[in-house]
């Protein structure tokens, strides 16, 4: 059995005394962050010039706690600060995030994310991220203005949109958020999806269309939103890039993210935006190229392509590259029809809370009743970490989390050894696959969850240790790891992207697990692994 990826935390560490915690420096502007810096000025060896630096970059409490060594030292960055000032800096934000380095690895000293975090302060920080959005939205300048990079990276730092850029703007897959989504993805990518013979027609026409000549750019416009309402009807958002690919199609797909966003910040659809996420598809045109985005309005509008950018230029004998282009749209028509249908059913009575969180709300327990849940609040900051805590209807407290890969069998074996919290619901393939590639988890609930993958604690001034991550467990010599790891731990030998787990590895984490708890190899062997 191989647990990767481990790190672990003690539950009986405190925050450094005097700092301002996280939720409240969230809420900081640009002025309150130079005011902190220049009050601790003394004790981090800064002068007042390094304080003006990140000031003018429009650093706000936000954006701070985002900082790191590297991006305060590097040359091309905007604050090249010398490495002194830009290590006690880091050093900072690490304590105020709860992390401090031992033996190279970072570690978390912070209370529980429940405790420290609760559903009300989860609750107001929600909805103040929300109401910013649509404020912004309403106030935002012409789009095309906006879309201009050097105004759209700077208010990013403030308001960000959640489209990746950059990619400490990224937002939760969308694909959980409304089904219409998935459903589209799923069609496109079955290769034998059966197309109408009246779609392949219609494809070659607008391939015909989408590459031919035309005197000027918004004659090509007209043309294409012709052909594409014969088949797709009305369509919540289409807008045309230049004709030049190579220098439009980045700022057409910024001016759409920001278009979005603007369009569900408007009072005229308030009521809907109160009662759902505002799904919506995106169709860029950039000459005779295509992409799909996808867009949902949480507190942060997310916008996520959905599909690289595909070219019309082709060789209509081609007929699977023919084909493809036939059922991108044919799939959109039936996505369009299946979120057309959600709308005329959507109870627009009164705003319904449960449109920040995942549509799904319920799951089958031991193969037989379906057990509904609520969502009570998120367990992370991070938009990426798709985890949640919930409720069932009895009252007891869950864990809803979504992930792309989980090894239930090693939960199930450390559930039973007493190592793991309850593994309540593994969704299956086809549910994961409905869920656009995501594995709903249903877990017990621990008032001492964190974020790391080992939880150690106390019982009777015995150490214990509770596992809470198998996203990554896998056999020995069979799974591997993933593709992209964590720089910042020191891994053992041969732990590398896409290798195979293997058992030495876990030899070399209860190691460290020994040192960091100060036990003998023969405590950590016979309390730790005694039930394997």
């Amino acid at each position: 059995m191989i647990f990767s990826n481990i790190s672990w935390r003690s539950s009986s560490s405190n925050i450094s005394d005097g700092l301002p915690t996280v939720e409240q420096i969230n809420e900081w502007s640009r002025d309150r962050v130079k005011e902190f810096l220049l009050e601790r000025g003394a004790k981090l060896d800064l002068e007042e010039n390094d304080v003006n630096i990140i000031h003018a970059q429009r650093v706000t409490g936000k954006a701070f706690l985002r900082l790191s060594e590297e991006q305060l030292t590097r040359e091309t960055g905007p604050f090249r600060l010398p490495y002194g000032p830009a290590s006690a800096i880091a050093e900072l934000v690490q304590q105020i995030k709860g992390e401090k380095l031992v033996t190279g690895r970072t570690r978390t000293l912070s209370p529980s994310l429940y405790n420290e975090n609760n559903e009300t302060l989860k609750r107001k920080k929600r909805m103040k991220e929300y109401h910013d959005t649509v404020t912004t939205g309403l106030k935002a300048n012409n789009p095309l203005v906006g879309a201009n990079p050097k105004n759209f990276f700077r208010n990013q730092q403030t308001n960000p949109i959640l489209n990746g850029r950059p990619l400490a703007n990224t937002g939760p897959p969308i694909t959980l958020y409304n089904d219409a989504f998935s459903l589209f993805l799923n069609n496109f990518n079955d290769e034998n999806l059966i197309i109408p013979p009246d779609f392949l027609k219609w494809a070659d026409k607008l391939i015909l269309e989408a590459t031919n000549n035309y005197n000027n750019e918004e004659e090509w416009n007209e043309k294409m939103r012709e052909i594409l309402s014969e088949r797709l009807g009305a369509i919540l958002l289409v807008e045309y890039g230049k004709k030049n690919k190579n220098t439009r199609v980045m700022e057409c797909l910024r001016f759409l993210a920001l278009y979005y966003r603007d369009y569900w910040s408007q009072n005229n659809v308030k009521t809907i935006r109160n009662c759902c996420c505002a799904p919506s598809f995106i169709i860029t045109l950039a000459g005779p190229w295509f992409c799909i985005l996808g867009g949902v309005f949480l507190n942060r509008a997310v916008v996520e392509p959905l599909t690289d950018l595909i070219p019309l230029t082709i060789n209509l004998r081609a007929f699977d590259k023919k084909k493809r282009i036939a059922r991108l749209f044919y799939s959109l028509y039936q996505a369009l029809r299946h979120l057309d249908n959600f709308y005329h059913n959507l109870d627009l009575g009164k705003p319904m809370e449960h449109r920040f969180f995942p549509y799904v709300r319920q799951f089958q327990f031991d193969g037989n009743n379906n057990i509904s849940f609520t969502y009570v609040c998120e367990l992370s900051d991070d938009p990426t970490r798709t985890i949640w805590k919930g409720t069932l209807e009895n009252g007891r407290s869950i864990v809803i989390k979504y992930t792309s890969k989980y090894c239930a069998a090693a939960h199930k074996i450390c559930a039973t050894a007493g190592f793991a919290p309850e593994l309540l619901y593994c969704s299956d393939n086809a549910e994961t696959k409905r869920l656009g590639g995501f594995r709903l988890i249903i877990i017990e609930y621990i008032d001492d969850l964190r974020t790391p993958n080992i939880l150690v604690f106390e019982i009777d001034e015995e150490p214990h240790t509770n596992i809470i991550d198998f996203d990554w467990s896998g056999r020995h010599n069979v799974d591997s790891y993933p593709s992209s790891m964590n720089e910042d731990i020191d891994w053992p030998p041969g732990a590398e992207p896409c290798a195979l787990l293997n058992k030495e590895h876990d030899r070399y984490w209860l190691n460290e697990l020994r040192e960091f708890l100060n036990l003998s190899k023969e405590e950590v062997t016979d309390k730790a692994l005694s039930q394997f």
